[in-house]
């Protein structure tokens, strides 16, 4: 075969790669960027339970069962547009109760949160708080 001919053949074999990798990458950046949003919701979701616990507001809610003022609480602290659940479990998985805001599944992320007991008494619970956009 000519040289000339071989090398045009080298370079359409190289273009082809070349895009073969531009797609793959670009698929792997997209999934990064939408895995990068969620996270960001799962550490706000973190970061509002771990503070709801901190000032002994989310454990006197959960074992009093307090569903509208937990609803109230939450939905104040959290930015406009994003709807949440709260779901209480025992600590062998059986659902106690569930309070929903403005849920809406599709985007979504959670965080929970183990509580042990209230008021002295050992009653565990575990707390998940799921943000939607």
């Amino acid at each position: 075969m000519d040289d000339g001919v071989a090398r045009i053949y080298d370079c359409v074999l190289a273009m082809v790669i070349l895009m073969i990798a531009v797609i793959v990458i670009l698929g792997h950046v997209s999934s990064f960027a939408v895995a990068g949003g969620s996270q960001e919701i799962g550490e706000l979701a973190s970061n509002l339970l771990l503070f709801l616990e901190k000032k002994g507001l989310l454990s006197s809610m959960v074992f009093s069962q307090e569903y509208d003022r937990i609803e109230s609480v939450v939905s104040q602290l959290l930015p406009p547009g994003l709807g949440f659940r709260i779901s209480v479990y025992t600590c062998d998985w059986k659902p106690l109760w569930s309070v929903d805001h403005q849920f809406k599944l599709g985007r979504t992320s959670s965080a929970l949160i183990f509580l042990s007991g209230y008021q002295g008494k050992f009653d565990p619970r575990v707390v998940i708080l799921t943000l939607a956009r």
